[in-house]
């Protein structure tokens, strides 16, 4: 078997090719944005009212997700839930409008304006 050096010369260069390319980094991990209370102790701000914490970048309640009949694809951390569990038109249209549900999983400022209906009147920093 005969080879030339043109060929040897392509070999090390494929090789060296290969060597030389980087390999991906790994993706850096998801930090949570955390923000200190009073004492130190890093604990996310949540508000509450209705008899619990409400932390809007939460996921929502396993329990209140598997009770809805439409489930939205973007929940909007436990946004949507407030949205549905104390705003009663809210409720209404999503069990009833396909055309509202289909806005909410679509339209950030639809989300925005429905949740910008929530009163923190009365509500204590958690």
């Amino acid at each position: 078997m005969r080879f030339t050096l043109t060929s040897l010369i392509l070999a090390a260069s494929s090789i060296l090719s290969v060597a030389s390319s980087a390999a991906p980094e790994p993706e850096a991990p998801k930090l949570e944005v955390r923000s200190g209370d009073r004492r130190g102790r890093g604990r996310r701000i949540g508000y509450f009212n209705h008899g619990r914490v409400w932390r809007w970048d939460d996921r929502s309640d396993d329990i209140f997700i598997r009770a809805l009949r439409y489930r939205p694809s973007v929940y909007y951390g436990q946004r949507f839930q407030y949205c549905y569990q104390y705003i009663p038109d809210f409720r209404r249209r999503w069990d009833t409008d396909i055309v509202f549900r289909g806005n909410w999983n679509r339209d950030l400022t639809f989300r925005n304006r429905w949740f910008g209906r929530v009163r923190y009147n009365g509500w204590r920093r958690y």
